[in-house]
C-alpha cells in the first residue's frame, strides 16, 4: 500500500518536474536540473524550492547523495505522478 503524502505546492512542483524530465525512482539527479524545471513550469523562486527539497528529504521522498546530487525514492516517484 502506498502512503498518501501531504505536500505543499512547491514540493509537488519539484516532484512533478522530476517526473516530467523522465527521472525515475532511485535515479540520481542534480538539483540544477530539477530546480530549472520547477521554476520554469511553475514559477517558484530558488529559495522556495530549496525549502521544498529540505521538506522532501525530511519526508523521505528524496535522498541526498554525495556531490550535491539527490535521488528520488519510490514513494517520491509515486507522489510526483499525481496531477498537479
Amino acid at each position: 500500500m502506498t502512503r498518501r503524502w501531504i505536500l505543499d505546492d512547491a514540493e509537488r512542483a519539484f516532484l512533478a518536474s522530476l517526473h516530467a524530465q523522465g527521472i525515475g525512482p532511485m535515479e540520481a539527479f542534480g538539483t540544477d536540473r530539477a530546480f530549472a524545471g520547477a521554476a520554469d513550469t511553475h514559477g517558484y523562486e530558488p529559495k522556495r524550492l530549496t525549502a521544498a527539497v529540505g521538506a522532501l528529504i525530511d519526508k523521505g521522498l528524496i535522498e541526498p547523495l554525495d556531490g550535491g546530487r539527490l535521488r528520488m525514492s519510490k514513494d517520491g516517484f509515486l507522489a510526483g505522478i499525481v496531477p498537479f
